[in-house]
């Protein structure tokens, strides 16, 4: 305690000059607050309004015990960690960051950025990488207060509360407004004060959250709120806005709904509200799927969205109706989306971006590629208990963010029927799903309007789950700037389930630019119907144009669900001589047998099997097959080794190669 107190007095300063910044109603006549034990009879003591009420909270630990006994001991395992400044961050494995947290440090590479630089001069790494500037900021995103929080209801010990108000001075101390790598993205400025007011809320009834840090954590918040709205990552001068801006603006309303009595408060509730209902509409497509062409991205701008309508139905803020219809179409897209084994393919880039880390998972991957949690919650919002999972985890979000409404939605019967096929087509996916087969492809644009970003060079690829496993797999994207020849790598061609030519990139670019991926030829939708029991797909398009001798590329989906087949057949029409090569990423625990020339057997370690053939009609000479190591990234920084299945044929003018998918019923 002595070294909080010490802490303290080296921010805290004057506390009247501290006080006088934080400021209530306009035309309330201000008196200076003279000592701490006048600080009470301020406004800004007030009780903030949150998003969840003490009540609630009051309920959450009856509700959890009930949901898993096991998870008081688990969060309390986690929380523990979290004390001895354990963290497991974007792959880096458990790290020991020591007594004392250094917050500008890549403890993955040890590469550590100055405290005392503008924050406008920091940057990512340039080419070739070398460290990667995510790693503080996830850090400081203090996603990880929450767990401390959650400790701190099922135990009481005072040793989480002075864990948190440890850690806040710190990083008070140790980041100066405007000063530090962890000012540098707005985005991650403004998930740290979110995560900052959720700390508060679990932490708000003990006594170790003095007044005195009550007055610094609120000034902090203060200038967090004034750094978003003077550097928003988007806006009416700026160029086309992504995710990021919409974690400003979600920010701004957690900061402006949570803390009335400062006095910028409703400034920034007047711009961050109607942009971001904007936002909302001019990020996602017509049918609901979030316009940057990345499934976890869809799933994280839904979080921020979802939890930010949740927050604004507490305050009694009305929200657009055209706002909440958008929503729930992308709730819809992530529980059609959503495979069987209750994860979500990893299309496109996968950064673990969260906007709050409630939920213990038992297998620690899971985290990253679950949507269940958030569609009980929009199960809540829309009365769709088609919505509702069967899996415990999925609740866990619920009971913290809704208290005893989370007990009414779970005794309410669940719907279980699977969801069948669906088109995407303003985002160019394709579902193909009945009797627990599920074959998803994406035809569509690298997003943000063609011009790309976290989309990846995957046109026509897919995902194959049947038979309760997964067989063919996106396999993720590694990391951004740490390693440019990675990020290369999985956002490539050859690293999806596709047909190269020449070695060519559908979408070329270039290897120092790493978020712009431009459209280079158009997608034609030449096929699609659906019914219950068998599903057609065929598309093609010209990327390929741009050669000398103009190649198209038609791929065909043919899939029948009980017993299910798939069949996928590659067309290519050309004048002159081209190379082909045909990659399958397969999931890390399928292993391959080469029965014949042009037989596979494809086998779980469970001892599923499903047995592929493929044929090339008019190569110049024999198809050369082969099975060579890949890999596979579950979440950002992580990796899997894994088999990839190669098919290389030349052909002079056209060629077709021709796969076939069955499942051996043995």
């Amino acid at each position: 305690m002595r070294t909080i107190h010490r802490r303290l007095k080296k921010i805290l300063g004057t506390a009247t000059d501290a006080l006088s910044s934080l400021a209530g109603q306009p035309n309330e006549r201000r008196t200076r607050a003279d000592g701490v034990s006048e600080w009470d009879k301020h406004e800004l003591f007030r009780k903030p309004i949150r998003l969840f009420t003490q009540n609630d909270m009051d309920q959450c630990d009856v509700l959890i015990r009930e949901l898993d006994d096991t998870l008081p001991e688990r969060i309390r395992v986690e929380a523990n960690r979290i004390c001895r400044h354990e963290f497991d961050l974007l792959g880096s494995g458990p790290v020991d960051l020591g007594r004392r947290i250094d917050w500008h440090h890549d403890f993955k590479t040890g590469f550590s950025w100055s405290s005392r630089r503008h924050f406008a001069w920091f940057k990512q790494a340039k080419f070739p990488g070398g460290y990667d500037i995510k790693v503080p900021w996830e850090l400081s995103r203090c996603q990880h207060f929450a767990r401390l929080g959650q400790a701190y209801w099922f135990t009481k010990d005072e040793k989480y509360a002075q864990e948190f108000t440890t850690q806040v001075l710190d990083w008070i101390e140790q980041n100066q407004p405007q000063f530090g790598v962890n000012w540098a993205c707005t985005m991650d400025v403004a998930i740290r004060a979110v995560n900052w007011l959720l700390g508060l809320d679990f932490f708000d009834s003990s006594p170790s959250l003095t007044d005195e840090f009550r007055l610094v954590f609120y000034k902090s918040l203060l200038t967090h709120g004034r750094h978003i709205y003077t550097n928003l990552e988007g806006g009416p001068s700026k160029p086309p806005a992504n995710n990021h801006y919409i974690a400003d603006l979600v920010g701004l309303t957690w900061l402006g709904l949570s803390l009335p009595f400062l006095k910028e408060s409703s400034t920034w509730l007047g711009y961050a509200l109607p942009e971001l209902w904007q936002e909302v509409m001019s990020q996602t497509t017509d049918d609901g799927v979030n316009f940057e062409a990345s499934i976890p991205y869809h799933r994280f701008v839904t979080e921020m969205i979802i939890m930010t309508i949740l927050m604004c139905r507490r305050h009694k803020v009305d929200v657009p109706q055209i706002v909440l219809d958008r929503l729930e179409q992308m709730l819809d897209f992530l529980h059609v989306v959503t495979r069987p084994d209750g994860r979500l393919p990893t299309l496109g880039d996968q950064d673990n971006g969260r906007l709050a880390r409630l939920t213990v998972y038992q297998d620690p991957q899971q985290e990253w590629v679950d949507a269940r949690g958030l569609l009980v919650l929009g199960a809540h919002l829309y009365q769709r208990l088609d919505w509702l999972p069967e899996a415990d985890e999925a609740w866990q979000d619920a009971i913290w963010l809704l208290g005893t409404d989370a007990l009414q939605m779970q005794t309410k019967p669940t719907i279980t029927a699977e969801p069948g096929s669906r088109d995407f087509s303003q985002a160019g996916m394709y579902l193909m799903r009945g009797d627990g087969s599920y074959v998803l492809v994406d035809a569509g644009s690298n997003g943000r309007d063609g011009n790309g970003g976290h989309g990846h060079n995957d046109l026509f690829s897919f995902e194959l789950f049947a038979g309760d496993q997964l067989w063919i797999l996106d396999p993720g994207s590694g990391v951004y700037t740490q390693d440019y020849h990675i990020r290369n790598t999985f956002r490539s061609a050859r690293s999806h389930n596709l047909v190269v030519v020449d070695g060519e990139e559908p979408h070329p670019y270039y290897e120092r630019d790493l978020w712009r991926l431009p459209d280079a030829g158009k997608v034609k939708v030449l096929d699609w119907q659906a019914d219950e029991n068998h599903a057609v797909l065929s598309v093609s398009h010209d990327c390929y144009h741009r050669l000398s001798d103009p190649v198209t590329y038609q791929r065909s989906y043919d899939c029948s669900f009980s017993p299910f087949s798939l069949a996928v057949t590659d067309e290519f029409t050309a004048q002159k001589s081209h190379r082909y090569t045909s990659y399958l990423h397969l999931a890390p625990h399928i292993k391959v047998q080469i029965i014949a020339s042009d037989m596979l057997i494809l086998e779980t370690l469970e001892g599923e099997k499903m047995s592929s053939k493929w044929l090339v009609e008019n190569a110049v000479d024999d198809p050369e097959l082969s099975i060579v190591d890949g890999l596979v990234s579950p979440s950002y920084g992580s990796y899997q080794s894994s088999s990839v299945i190669c098919i290389e044929w030349s052909a002079m003018g056209s060629t077709r190669l021709n796969m076939e998918f069955d499942l051996k019923n043995e």
